[in-house]
């Protein structure tokens, strides 16, 4: 797809990399976010599978994956969906869209992240929920080291 990410390949494989959060679980989730060069991207987190999610503590969610694009001399800013679900029953509660920002270090080694999002039922879309009232919202702060082989 285009994106920022094309117009800029040196910034674009700058950013590229996998990154880690690790945090007490008392001080939020730890995560995986890994930033491709194509402008997509992709997390995972230690809170997906178990209880501690949603507005009663009792949903899943699924990898999230987006798309980014240059905010600045050091940053990106990113849209990223993922599904939530109940975890007894498996069924299907609704998508969330977020708002990532990304504050990059100047030798891009540490991020400085924060997120933003909300979820919405069944059938209406998070990227133009129009009047919808979200069933859920949250927001992160987070710095995360990049994983060098």
């Amino acid at each position: 797809r285009p994106s920022e990410a094309d117009n800029d390949s040196a910034f674009a494989e700058k950013v590229a990399g996998t990154y880690l959060v690790t945090r007490d679980p008392a001080e939020g989730p730890s995560r995986i976010l890994t930033i491709h060069a194509d402008g997509n991207l992709s997390s995972i987190q230690s809170i997906q599978f178990s209880e501690g999610a949603g507005p009663e503590g009792f949903v899943g969610f699924s990898d999230q994956q987006g798309a980014w694009e240059k905010a600045g001399d050091q940053q990106i800013e990113a849209t990223v969906l993922d599904f939530v679900y109940e975890l007894s029953n498996g069924t299907f509660l609704g998508t969330t869209g977020s708002h990532y920002v990304l504050e990059f270090s100047k030798d891009f080694q540490t991020v400085a992240g924060t997120v933003k999002g909300k979820i919405f039922a069944p059938g209406v879309d998070p990227l133009h929920p129009g009047d919808a009232t979200p069933i859920a919202q949250f927001a992160d702060e987070f710095t995360a080291q990049r994983v060098n082989p």
